[in-house]
């Protein structure tokens, strides 16, 4: 049986997911919904995991990835991306984000798109996570330019893309740049910028 590193569909056979090695650097699920246990267990088995992408899936609170923070793979994990992620008012995917981020010491790339994210935790506490260098964030209707401000106080930022439906300012973004001295990319959605803020960006 041949066993992919990216698992796609929604109605997934247990047996892929029982045979899926325990020696992987990368793993990606996408468009899951159901068996969220044995999600776990597959990402849990991964000592050395380095990127770990959820696309799409049901329910990710299901999965309690809160528990990587007692696991092997909470050392070695440098990419983490989180996409698609079906809508609920009463959930706070930053909230589930907060509890995990400060624990992964080597994660440098962290990406969030197409969530249901409050401003709170979740700013305050990925200010304190300096060892992420590279953040992805849009799509979340939830997300204030007053939260997306802290970002200021972070500070070692090298690399920001954010995604339509990020809701900043252009002193907003005068504030996080001045907040990360180190930064090398800004990437921004045209569609959300007025002409008269891509003149005073284009330098």
């Amino acid at each position: 049986m041949s066993v992919p590193t990216r698992v796609q569909t929604g109605a997934v056979p247990l047996e892929l997911l029982e045979n899926i090695p325990s020696t992987l650097k990368h793993l990606q699920f996408r468009r899951i919904y159901g068996k969220y246990h044995h999600l776990f267990e597959v990402i849990q088995r991964n000592d050395n995991l380095e990127t770990l992408n959820l696309y799409e899936i049901g329910d990710l609170e299901s999965v309690h990835l809160e528990k990587l923070i007692d696991l092997p793979i909470a050392q070695s994990l440098r990419v983490l991306r989180i996409r698609h992620l079906p809508h609920h008012p009463e959930t706070d995917h930053g909230a589930l984000v907060a509890k995990i981020l400060p624990h992964l010491p080597a994660l440098q790339t962290f990406t969030m798109e197409i969530s249901s994210l409050e401003d709170e935790p979740f700013f305050t506490t990925f200010a304190r996570c300096k060892q992420i260098k590279n953040l992805k964030l849009g799509y979340c209707e939830r997300v204030t330019p007053e939260g997306l401000s802290k970002l200021a106080q972070h500070g070692e930022l090298r690399s920001i893309e954010f995604m339509p439906c990020a809701r900043f300012q252009l002193d907003t973004l005068r504030t996080i740049i001045a907040g990360n001295p180190h930064l090398a990319l800004l990437l921004l959605p045209k569609e959300t910028l007025s002409e008269k803020h891509q003149k005073e960006l284009s330098y």
